[in-house]
């Protein structure tokens, strides 16, 4: 199945149609007057549009976690559970789409109607993205994404399907090919966006904030492309006739439907080999029970497997935001953003997949493991359960290195004076804090077996400075953090200032958040600080409760402007915010050269730990997706009749979509406080639901692949029989 191994992922298309199916006869590409038949380019438009429409979808979801939790202020369980729901809803609409296509309006026509529907979804999200005209909201952005969801799950089983029928039965290669970039579109366009829309959201401003119009605006313009051109190719496509009312996904149904409602009914005087047997008593044919027996078999097996998609695609919520809270910096001018890493995942399928066909798989055939499909997936699911086991070891860590970086009680010490600071405790020296500066002032910290005594009673210090005045300090009742800011007044005497305690209760998430505070003799409503043009309010240091403003983190050019005296502003060009960090920063008149000068405080660091120790679990994960996803799909596909693959394909959609529904309960029942406890639990689970498929799965009998037998079978070409 080497045409499935070439996509971002692999329920993205509709794997109907795979290598088995190609070599069904031989690739001369002639008619039978030997003429080399004509290939049909209006398959490019094809192509064109499913780059497009994966540009669309994975650009605008790329972001969306973020979106909800920094721009609608959702919270971090509210935000995943409405994140998973619309991942869900995007795998049950699939089905209704097939439904639509095969037994109402065509493919063509299914394709058009909720192609536009997708648009006006992604319009809508990017209007209520826009702050005049009343962003943030959530109804807006709901609507709009229940509409998509219909839209991008509507044609998922149409566009590969409708580019197929462009070839007929003899362009085997043609058609093989087609496949091939088709699925290359997808890994392209995905990556790209994946990539893309992060920058647009964070590096350009809109409003004052992160750009969700232009980041939201972009995928919404490549789906009215996609729309385009996919119309563009209108007169020159092949469209079969539409089998009106009839569905084979339905007949299913009404088949299991009959044989469990006969069983009831008739088990007391008629005795069947199988519940399904029941289903003939309705009038249903032997070979369409026989197809779905095939049909329910794979269906047991595949009991378990919705936990792989729970874990799955948190990669784009819980995953993205614990990448959230690492340091993406590279340098001080170039940052990788949390919502940008998701793009490892596709880049490391299109590197790993050719490695697994032409190496690991056939060494290990070498040695007779990992040959069958169940095999694999049973492996692949272990690999994805040890990828939150590695995420919760990796959060373990970060809430261990915050802790220790931002203790519950420390003393920092701030010289503003001209003269080199000396604190003194029982005649032995504590810390000495350099004079001030200009641009270049350091907060210094206390001895960490100085504060532990500070904790247990009163402590009593004496400062000195270098050829000024002495004088004595006492420190007491250490519940919280406190910073003592050593100054000199008018006539050249250096003071303390009373102590400024500041109190985080909690970190931060995915931003900066920053705060400027004058010292005594400056008047703080004559300053207005700027990030690199974006204005701040500037408080008073009496002010202790001064709110925190939110920002990006970035490089910024800082500047503070005087509505007093407009030659005694200030300028720097070098004011480095990290990333899930919390500064104040203090404005004084510098006694050396009377200008305006300021001190970076940090009230609570980052963790300290960088987005490149995620890369082990993506690694894993993305592993662990090869040997599930590819080898799902192979199984399911070769283990049913012809007739019964697009049920198949319904099957392996509900499971992705009920894997995000279990991630929405879990999100929304919150009843783990601790994310660190809650990827061992998903941990857990997964390896609990690989045990059960493990025993549902080991006595499972494979049948030859049905397609295989006719593999020598020439199927004239007839355009109204095609699907």
């Amino acid at each position: 199945m080497s045409s499935q191994h070439e996509h971002k992922k692999m329920d993205d298309v509709d794997p109907g149609l795979n290598s088995s199916d190609l070599d069904v006869i031989e690739s001369n590409q002639t008619e039978a007057n030997g003429k080399k038949e004509k290939y049909p380019y209006v398959v490019f438009l094809i192509i064109v549009n499913e780059f497009c429409e994966r540009f669309s979808f994975y650009g605008m979801r790329t972001i969306l976690f973020i979106y909800f939790t920094q721009f609608i202020k959702m919270n971090e369980d509210t935000a995943t559970a409405v994140y998973h729901a619309y991942s869900s809803l995007c795998y049950f609409t699939p089905i209704l789409g097939a439904i639509i296509a095969d037994g109402f309006i065509g493919l063509y026509s299914t394709i058009v109607s909720l192609s536009i529907v997708y648009f006006i979804g992604e319009t809508i999200v990017t209007l209520t993205s826009i702050t005049p005209l009343g962003a943030p909201n959530v109804y807006g952005p709901v609507i709009g994404l229940i509409l998509i969801a219909i839209g991008t799950g509507g044609i998922k089983p149409c566009v590969s399907a409708f580019g197929g029928n462009q070839f007929k039965p003899t362009q085997t290669r043609y058609l093989e090919n087609f496949f091939s970039v088709f699925y290359l579109s997808i890994n392209i366009g995905s990556t790209i966006a994946t990539i893309l829309t992060p920058i647009f959201r964070s590096d350009v401003k809109c409003f004052g904030d992160d750009c969700y119009p232009l980041a939201f605006g972009v995928p919404a313009l490549f789906m009215l492309i996609a729309i385009a051109l996919f119309l563009l190719g209108t007169p020159f496509y092949v469209r079969s006739k539409v089998r009106k009312g009839k569905n084979v996904i339905l007949e299913t149904l009404q088949v299991i439907f009959c044989g469990i409602k006969n069983k009831f009914e008739m088990r007391k005087y008629i005795k069947k080999e199988h519940w399904l047997d029941y289903a003939e008593e309705s009038n249903f044919s032997k070979q369409i029970i026989s197809d779905v027996k095939a049909v329910v078999r794979v269906f047991i097996v595949f009991v378990p497997l919705p936990i792989f998609w729970t874990l799955y695609d948190q990669q784009g919520s819980r995953w993205t935001e614990q990448a959230q809270q690492l340091s993406g910096r590279i340098g001080r001018s170039f940052t990788i953003k949390p919502d940008q890493f998701q793009a490892v995942n596709p880049i490391l399928i299109v590197a790993l997949v050719p490695v697994f066909d032409a190496f690991i798989y056939p060494f290990l055939a070498k040695f007779n493991l990992l040959k069958k499909q169940l095999q694999r997936i049973f492996v692949g699911l272990l690999f994805a359960s040890a990828s939150f086991g590695i995420a919760a070891v990796l959060e373990k860590q970060m809430q261990s290195a915050s802790a220790s970086l931002n203790p519950v009680n420390q003393i920092r010490i701030i010289n503003t004076a001209s003269c080199d600071l000396e604190l003194i405790q029982n005649g032995e020296n504590l810390l000495k804090a350099s004079k001030a500066n200009y641009l270049n002032n350091q907060v210094y910290k206390l001895p960490d077996a100085f504060v532990d005594l500070v904790k247990k009673s009163d402590q009593n210090l004496q400062f000195k400075c270098d050829g000024k005045n002495s004088g004595s300090l006492t420190i007491s009742n250490l519940t919280e953090s406190k910073v003592f800011i050593f100054y000199e007044d008018s006539n050249g005497k250096v003071d303390s200032l009373k102590e400024f305690s500041f109190r985080i209760k909690k970190g931060i998430i995915g931003k900066s958040e920053i705060r400027f505070l004058t010292l005594p003799s400056l008047d703080n409503k004559n300053f207005e600080a700027k990030l690199s043009g974006k204005n701040f309010s500037v408080e008073s240091f009496e002010n202790e409760q001064a709110k925190y403003n939110e920002n990006s983190y970035a490089n910024y050019l800082f500047e503070v402007t005087n509505r007093a005296d407009s030659e005694n502003g200030l300028k720097s060009d070098d004011l480095l915010l990290e990333i899930c960090t919390k500064y104040t920063v203090f404005l004084f008149q510098n006694p050396i050269n009377k200008k305006l000068d300021f001190v970076q405080m940090t009230d609570f660091y980052q963790n300290g730990i960088g987005i490149w120790w995620q890369l082990i679990q993506i690694l894993v994960m993305t592993i662990g997706e090869i040997m599930f996803s590819i080898s799902g799909v192979s199984f399911a596909y070769s283990q049913a009749p012809a007739s019964m693959k697009s049920v198949l394909q319904a099957i392996w959609f509900l499971t992705v979509a009920f894997g995000n529904l279990i991630v929405v309960i879990i999100a929304e029942a919150r009843a783990i406080d601790d994310q660190v406890y809650e990827y061992v639990f998903f941990a857990g689970l997964l390896f609990v639901a690989t045990l059960v498929f493990f025993s549902l799965s080991y006595n499972y009998k494979y049948v030859e692949d049905q397609d295989k037998l006719e593999k020598n079978k020439v199927v004239p070409y007839e355009e109204d029989e095609k699907i």
